[in-house]
């Protein structure tokens, strides 16, 4: 049977449609894929999403977050996980800096222990933090660092709005494949918040 071709000029596409058998060409693909959600609701001492998530499928990652520190005048820190799981800590393993709401350098660094994202984040009620971070590219080795990028709201421990953008990546001499990523504070714990990782389709 031949196939007759729909005109545009035909066709309502603000009507509903209903397709039996499989659609094809009805977009691009890419975009963001969800992994997985963690709700703390009871103190932790971190969050952390190992290698059974960030692993080759993916080679960049989206992550938005909630948190509350249980500690006052505490430091929201991050670090990678290398492929076997493990912390990358090495001193000077992290490299890069963050810049706050008044366009000042509020961390700095060519070779750190961790990525520090926020600061002076308060445990009152109402002085919780969110944000959103990229990190990647994960599965290159020693070829390219893997970097992290992103930015921070909320209220820190005098009460008052803090925003921040942050951007860090490996240190030269410690590139590597990454297989996770920690989120913990330099004090106290985690007492809640909700974490929800993305992969970014290839």
């Amino acid at each position: 049977m031949s196939l007759s071709k729909i005109q545009s000029e035909s066709m309502n596409l603000a009507d509903n449609f209903a397709f039996s058998g499989t659609v094809t060409g009805a977009g691009d693909p890419a975009g963001l894929v969800k992994l997985a959600t963690t709700t703390v609701s009871t103190t932790v001492p971190e969050v952390e999403f190992d290698n059974t998530l960030v692993n080759s499928t993916y080679d960049n990652y989206y992550l938005t977050y909630t948190i509350t520190p249980t500690a006052d005048n505490t430091s929201l820190r991050v670090r990678f996980l290398n492929t076997s799981n493990n912390q990358i800590t090495p001193g000077a393993a992290y490299s890069g800096g963050a810049i706050n709401e008044g366009g000042n350098a509020s961390t700095n660094t060519n070779g750190a222990d961790s990525m520090i994202i926020n600061a002076a984040m308060g445990s009152a009620a109402g002085e919780s933090g969110a944000g959103q971070l990229w990190f990647g590219p994960v599965n290159e080795g020693s070829n390219f660092p893997c970097q992290l990028n992103g930015f921070s709201n909320g209220a820190n421990n005098g009460g008052n709005h803090q925003g921040r953008v942050f951007f860090f990546y490996l240190s030269k001499g410690y590139f590597q494949s990454v297989g996770g990523i920690k989120i913990n504070f330099t004090s106290g714990s985690v007492e809640a918040g909700t974490f929800t990782l993305y992969g970014v389709a290839k």
